[in-house]
């Protein structure tokens, strides 16, 4: 009922899959951060109480980097600082049914201030994969954020490990589908 959070990330995990599901986590450095691991991040209040009170953390809700086979899933993320779910240097990720709202008003407000910002995240999919099955649960709500929705780069760090910076990278596959960006689950304006 009241956020007492710690001085660094809330949840840190790397090296193995993992299982990320049910919490609640806020008011920490940092969110939920996957390091070189597969995950699932499911159902996980990030950022706001369960009565609703925002209680966000300083950094991105939810940060992934140098992983693959990452599923984000019918999370809350919702008045964290820096953004809400950011990528980096990822492949093959789901993020779908998801609720990112408010994110990116931190006090040290940059360009990554998204509510999802992928960073050379390559074969990525954001909301709804099209087959006619549970689509509209598939939609993520985007709305509320500092800057972008839905941020897309590639190359923004000199490129990919093993490619010169000054090589034309051209490999960021996205399909962001089905959402609704700038609207509540309703279509009202948020």
């Amino acid at each position: 009922t009241a956020a007492a959070g710690n001085g660094d990330y809330g949840i840190d995990f790397s090296g193995y899959p993992v299982l990320i599901e049910n919490n609640v986590v806020v008011d920490n450095a940092l969110g939920v951060y996957i390091d070189e691991s597969s995950a699932t991040i499911s159902g996980n209040l990030i950022g706001v109480l369960p009565g609703g009170t925002a209680a966000g953390n300083f950094f991105p809700g939810i940060a992934v980097g140098y992983a693959s086979g990452v599923a984000i899933l019918n999370n809350t993320v919702a008045n964290n600082d820096f953004g809400g779910i950011e990528l980096y240097e990822c492949d093959d990720v789901v993020i779908q049914g998801n609720r990112i709202v408010g994110n990116g008003f931190g006090q040290f407000f940059d360009n990554d201030a998204a509510g999802i910002s992928l960073f050379n995240a390559s074969s990525t999919l954001v909301g709804t994969n099209g087959d006619g099955t549970a689509d509209a649960d598939e939609r993520n709500i985007i709305s509320g954020n500092g800057l972008y929705g839905v941020l897309v780069e590639s190359g923004r760090f000199g490129g990919p490990q093993g490619v010169a910076a000054d090589e034309v990278i051209d490999f960021v596959q996205a399909r962001i589908a089905g959402n609704y960006i700038g609207v509540d689950a309703d279509g009202s304006a948020l």
